[in-house]
């Protein structure tokens, strides 16, 4: 096993940043739920806490057989 510093850029792997809520525009910090997919397919289900808005993200990351 290989351990890297968790750079993104070191490592290949997309920046994730944390999203603002689409409705009040507060950012938020972690998600109340996280769906694997699949093939790389993560999607993250986010609910702020200042006006209770529900949304989704979804991304990929590089996936290999």
């Amino acid at each position: 096993m290989r351990l890297s510093s968790g750079d993104p850029a070191r490592v290949g792997y997309p920046a994730v940043r944390r999203p603002t809520c689409p409705s009040c525009g507060d950012m938020l910090f972690a998600a109340a739920a996280t769906e694997f997919l699949g093939e790389g397919k993560i999607r993250n289900i986010w609910t702020c806490d200042s006006c209770d808005h529900e949304f989704r993200t979804a991304f990929a990351l590089p996936y290999e057989i």
